[in-house]
């Protein structure tokens, strides 16, 4: 998971214990990430595409000892409502849509 605007990257974590929140850790410990922040996916899997959003942050932890940020994230999405999702990329590149649309 990356942050929508700064391009900071981390991992997204779900505990299950609330179908609204998840943490995102390990994020750079200088990062300028706030209190409203959007969360997207950052592209670096096979399953999610890159920029789909997935939270808001609430809250920005310093971990000193680790030398990283963690956040809690409000979910866009209520975890606990989903029954089955699919995910669909597009995979021709975006410069190629984008010169076929200027001929």
């Amino acid at each position: 998971a990356a942050t929508q605007n700064q391009g900071y990257y981390g991992s997204l974590r779900w505990d299950g214990h609330s179908a609204t929140e998840a943490t995102w850790e390990h994020v750079a410990f200088h990062a300028t990430v706030q209190r409203g922040d959007t969360i997207v996916t950052a592209g670096q899997s096979d399953i999610f595409p890159a920029g789909w959003p997935i939270g808001i942050v609430r809250e920005v932890i310093l971990d000193s000892a680790q030398m990283t940020l963690s956040t809690r994230v409000h979910l866009l999405h209520d975890f606990g409502k989903l029954s089955a999702i699919h995910a669909v990329h597009n995979r021709i590149p975006m410069h190629n849509l984008l010169t076929h649309e200027e001929e």
